[in-house]
């Protein structure tokens, strides 16, 4: 922080016809005078306006004796940037009442200066810190000392000046890196008790991996016993055993159009379902074409128990190679 310029007003000692102090240019400076002169009120009056504390008992205080209201307006800057605080007081009305307070904070934006004052002077005044990285108690300890407290940082309790010498070294940065990586771990734990949810699960599902191969080997055996027929025209066709069947019916307890697949024995005329074949005459959706249409039959015409059935091919797509899936409607079963 570079002090740029003070103005104060019934500050103290400094009434309200004092000119401003323009600090530019100026890198080192020595204040000399009498006991009482306002030597030490003008380092009051930047300690005041940036954090709202300077030596006195009471913010009423450091308003002139003569006077009723006081302000300090103080430019500073921190980097490249050019900050300016304007702070005031005025005394209660009344004995027992409270003073008023005010406080703004304002940027310059190189046309002047505009607010940045929070909602709140406590608000204001974080924002304050977090600019210059250092409160009041940090600033007495070790840029200013203040007369009769020269040893002040040395009668500090050792976490207090651990505390002090942090804020002055900036080494704040590596609690919040602590807090990242301590946010981080739990992250990491979280989706490491996921991951672990899911592989229990996959084993379990692999546990049942023979179950499943022998009812799908008992379904398809079903299925192909006698084999199928799928025919593209009058005189493109192929025969070959069924894969496997699959009816396609409404989710359970949904009413947003969803649907499920269910391995099927048997079907009904007007069920929809999916019949997956080694091979296929049709032509398999890809690359946007649309696939072609004709009929999937099974069963013997002359068979007693009715097994004779026809699906209505709409659509085939290849999922994976050597497996084609074939969409459609149960015309006759």
């Amino acid at each position: 922080m570079i002090p740029v310029k003070l103005a104060m007003r019934n500050f103290m000692c400094y009434r309200d016809n004092v000119p401003p102090l323009d600090f530019t240019g100026i890198h080192l400076a020595c204040l000399s005078g009498d006991n009482g002169n306002g030597k030490s009120a003008i380092i009051d009056a930047m300690t005041w306006a940036l954090w709202g504390k300077a030596r006195a008992a009471s913010d009423d205080d450091l308003i002139h004796s003569s006077q009723s209201e006081m302000e300090v307006e103080f430019d500073f800057s921190v980097g490249a940037q050019l900050y300016r605080i304007v702070r005031k007081r005025s005394r209660p009305r009344k004995k027992t009442g409270a003073g008023k307070p005010s406080l703004e904070l304002q940027i310059s934006d190189g046309n002047g200066f505009r607010p940045i004052t929070g909602n709140t002077i406590t608000e204001t005044e974080a924002k304050i810190r977090g600019i210059l990285h250092m409160d009041y108690d940090t600033f007495v300890n070790s840029a200013y000392l203040r007369q009769g407290h020269a040893d002040e940082f040395t009668r500090q309790a050792p976490a207090r000046r651990k505390e002090v010498l942090g804020n002055i070294l900036g080494l704040d940065i590596y609690d919040e890196l602590e807090d990242r990586a301590k946010t981080l771990a739990r992250q990491h734990e979280s989706d490491t008790a996921q991951l672990e949810n899911t592989i229990t699960e996959i084993n379990s599902e692999l546990a049942r991996k023979p179950e499943y191969e022998v009812e799908l080997e008992q379904a398809q055996g079903a299925l192909s016993a006698e084999g199928v027929v799928a025919r593209h025209d009058e005189t493109l066709e192929i025969e070959g055993p069924v894969l496997a069947l699959l009816r396609v019916s409404p989710r359970a307890g949904e009413d947003s159009g969803g649907f499920q697949l269910d391995r099927a024995q048997s079907v009904r005329p007007g069920d929809r379902v999916e019949v997956v074949l080694a091979e296929t005459p049709f032509y398999v959706e890809s690359g946007g074409q649309v696939s072609d249409t004709g009929i999937i039959a099974g069963g013997e015409d002359s068979d007693e128990s009715g097994s004779r059935w026809v699906i209505e091919v709409q659509g085939a797509r290849r999922p994976v190679p050597g497996l084609i899936v074939h969409a459609g409607r149960v015309d006759d079963g």
